[in-house]
């Protein structure tokens, strides 16, 4: 439908006005109010556009409540923690799809503005990465901008740095000081990133507004694999963009010839072969699948990834040894089995447990949807991509990944199921049918952002990196003599170590990882029956037996927050520990910030 109008004269004048102007208005709008009103293009523009301006006013409020709130995580997650204009934020943003989906609009605005809307409010309310893990990514950038160079022969990361190089020539050429700032920007450019690259491969095989709906189910299901500053999350992103140029569905004339797509594909694997170590071959199990469906052509373009993948690999063997075990070949339910960091005796706490399993079950949902659609249509590209989304799957055949596998396996198996579940269906035959599969799919948008709130946010309070923390770890690694020892007096996981450019020069220790106690690092004793000084002792007996030019410890709020939630210690044992080695005669303190102690040995120098 081109106008909705129950005058005829005024539709008819309004045809006549598109087909004069040479504009499109395939998605539809609405009618003027009255005869004496002239259709303009400004005005069927500004409808068409409507709902990508609502959606972003919506995006606008939930952050500028997150950011009304700028502190330290706290339990409840960025959405609790902002109030309640950020919901009010949030459903508006909701409410701009459901308008532009139920009038054909312009869908790109609202999809993005979800896809944005939880890492947005997390970088405005925090200011820092997300996930700790970022640090070490950090670390590399600062190693750069300070040598000017890779080493190799330190570790794995170096070798493959195109993630950590890239950002290094950005910052140095912005003039950028603050890099964790940077990093945490950085996610929020990702994250809708990576739902546009899912909604352009999506249009190889469905219609625009549902290439759009398959990039949002992406984007919100995905919370498994939260959206920062890492490399899995760029090397996704090459290698989405390459399949997006690689296939080419029967009766569709790609936008470049095959000469041209080549190059481009060779680009971006260099890129990628530099950047991520298992994507590569993710992408090439699946481009092989799809050749063999013939919706990639011709059969030789798999190569193209994969070529310099292994000559990079091969490059750098020397650093593969400790990451390949030969007891992992043929292990796949093992390899695929997540990690578990609870290593305490207290029970695990809900939070923790429905962060992980709803996304999980969501997961399992839209794979359900979509293994329905395949049994309903059962064509050649349905199978093709059932057969795509399993092609990830063969790579755990070898290994673990860090038991990490199985989330790089969904990161990669879910947009061809998103995509699958998207595929149309003949309609309802009635039309109370037809108002129960709307209705469903409306609760399901809204219960997948809840999901995707939940996944991404729930933990916040154990796993954002906080300012203090990353100032003490700074002092220590840039001020301990080259050698230096530092003691974590809780779990080391949530510390930003490794961030500056002489983290090669230092070695970080987390209780869990030193002989002591019944071998998990945390004491089996809670509550009354706690001794905070014995437990000191026995942790300062332990770490003494590790070599280094000083001993350093260092204890924050985040580890008791993330003891707390995978039940190893609880935060009121954790805050006596704290007690104790202020007061202990075998610590002086050395450095504080917000949050963060650090201490350093009294029999040392």
């Amino acid at each position: 439908r081109l106008v909705r109008s129950q005058d005829r004269s005024t539709a008819d004048r309004a045809v006549e006005q598109v087909a004069a102007g040479g504009w499109s208005t395939a998605a539809g709008v609405m009618p003027p109010p009255g005869d004496d009103v002239p259709l303009t293009r400004e005005r069927v523009l500004s409808a068409r556009f409507a709902p990508t301006l609502l959606a972003v006013l919506g995006l606008a409020l939930a952050v500028g409540a997150a950011m009304a709130h700028h502190g330290v995580p706290r339990p409840g997650g960025v959405a609790v923690s902002a109030g309640p204009l950020w919901f009010v934020g949030a459903a508006t943003v909701v409410g701009a799809f459901g308008w532009a989906w139920r009038r054909r609009l312009s869908l790109p605005g609202p999809v993005l503005s979800l896809a944005t809307l939880v890492v947005a409010s997390q970088t405005a309310m925090y200011r820092e990465p997300t996930v700790v893990v970022s640090a070490r990514h950090i670390g590399l950038v600062e190693f750069l901008l300070a040598n000017g160079q890779l080493d190799r022969s330190t570790d794995i990361y170096q070798a493959w740095a195109g993630l950590f190089s890239s950002a290094a020539v950005n910052v140095a050429s912005a003039g950028i000081t603050n890099v964790f700032l940077y990093a945490a920007c950085w996610a929020v450019v990702a994250a809708p990133t990576m739902a546009f690259v899912v909604s352009m491969l999506a249009r190889h095989f469905l219609d625009e507004r549902r290439a759009w709906l398959a990039g949002l189910i992406f984007a919100l299901a995905s919370s498994l694999n939260t959206v920062f500053f890492a490399p899995q999350v760029i090397g996704f992103l090459f290698a989405i963009t390459i399949l997006v140029l690689l296939i080419t569905p029967r009766g569709v004339t790609p936008s470049f010839g095959l000469p041209v797509r080549v190059v481009l594909v060779a680009i971006l694997s260099v890129a990628l072969a530099v950047t991520h170590q298992i994507s590569p071959y993710m992408l090439t199990f699946a481009l092989g699948t799809l050749v063999l469906f013939r919706l990639v052509r011709p059969w030789w373009v798999p190569a193209i990834p994969l070529a310099p993948a292994v000559v990079w690999a091969l490059l750098n063997r020397n650093l593969l040894g400790r990451y390949v075990d030969s007891s992992a070949f043929g292990q796949l339910f093992s390899n695929l089995t997540p990690p578990d960091n609870a290593v305490g005796t207290s029970p695990v706490a809900l939070a923790n447990r429905l962060t992980f399993l709803v996304p999980a079950l969501a997961l399992v949902v839209v794979g359900l949807i979509a293994l329905y659609v395949l049994i309903r249509t059962r064509n050649r590209t349905t199978w093709a991509l059932a057969a795509a989304s399993a092609s990830s799957v063969v790579i755990m055949l070898g290994t673990s990944y860090g038991n990490e596998g199985i989330f790089r396996v969904a990161l990669f198996a879910l947009p061809w199921l998103a995509i699958l579940a998207c595929v149309p269906l003949p309609p309802p035959a009635t039309p109370r049918a037809q108002q129960l599969v709307r209705t469903a799919a409306a609760v399901g948008v809204v219960a997948l952002l809840a999901v995707n709130v939940l996944g991404q946010s729930g933990m916040d309070w154990a796993r954002v990196i906080r300012r203090g923390d990353v100032d003490a770890v700074t002092w220590v690694e840039n001020g301990a003599p080259d050698g230096s020892v530092i003691l974590a007096l809780g779990t080391g996981l949530t510390l930003p170590n490794d961030s500056t450019a002489r983290y090669p020069e230092t070695d970080w220790y987390g209780r869990q990882g030193i002989p002591h106690g019944d071998g998990s690092g945390f004491p089996s004793e809670s509550g009354a029956a706690y001794d905070a000084q014995a437990d000191l002792q026995a942790l300062t007996r332990s770490f003494l037996t590790i070599e280094g030019t000083r001993h350093y410890a260092i204890i924050t709020d985040s580890m008791g927050a993330y003891d707390q939630r995978y039940g190893n210690q609880s935060f009121a044992d954790h805050l006596q520990l704290a007690k104790a080695v202020a007061r202990s005669p075998l610590w002086k303190p050395v450095y504080s910030a917000p949050g963060a102690q650090v201490y350093q040995l009294r029999a040392e120098r």
